[in-house]
């Protein structure tokens, strides 16, 4: 399986750390986006699965090395993955359910 057949599917994000907003706001939005949802009207806050100052911590202090880190966030599952020169954010469904 290719990769493009792999995720075709989900949503994909590059974030840099020379935009005007954080790693976490970044991921809200790219939840947002791949679910059709207004994270306002929804009440959706990111640290009710997992703490967004870590990750913001983890991704901006890495300088070797590859991180990888995957959770799981309203009804979607977030992967992230440190590429040097920023974060790749990827949102899918659910593996199982």
């Amino acid at each position: 399986m290719s990769t493009h057949q792999l995720y075709e599917d989900e949503g994909h994000n590059i974030y840099t750390a020379d935009e005007d907003r954080s790693l976490s706001v970044a991921i809200v939005e790219a939840v947002a986006e791949y679910e059709s949802i207004n994270v306002m009207e929804r009440k959706f806050k990111l640290y009710d699965n997992i703490n967004p100052s870590a990750l913001n911590t983890l991704f901006q202090f890495n300088q070797e090395g590859t991180i990888t880190v995957s959770f799981a966030v309203s009804d979607s599952q977030v992967f992230l993955r440190d590429i040097g020169n920023g974060v790749e954010i990827w949102v899918s469904n659910f593996p199982y359910g």
